[in-house]
């Protein structure tokens, strides 16, 4: 079942954040940062080197 997470403008401004602590692209931080909000720690993705530098978000590559 999937579930979908909404955005506001609380997640905006931490991704705001990420993106200036973490110098990775916006809509990258946007995700980090609905995960974070809704304690997700996982993200399967192929952008380890993006979702890789943000601490407590384990990077799952799935190939």
């Amino acid at each position: 079942m999937w579930r979908i997470f909404g955005r506001d403008a609380d997640i905006f401004l931490k991704a705001i954040d990420l993106v200036s602590e973490h110098e990775i692209h916006l809509w990258d931080a946007m995700i980090a940062a609905c995960m974070k909000e809704n304690d997700l720690t996982e993200i399967v993705t192929e952008n380890k080197k993006d979702f890789g530098k943000i601490p407590d978000i384990k990077v799952t590559v799935p190939f």
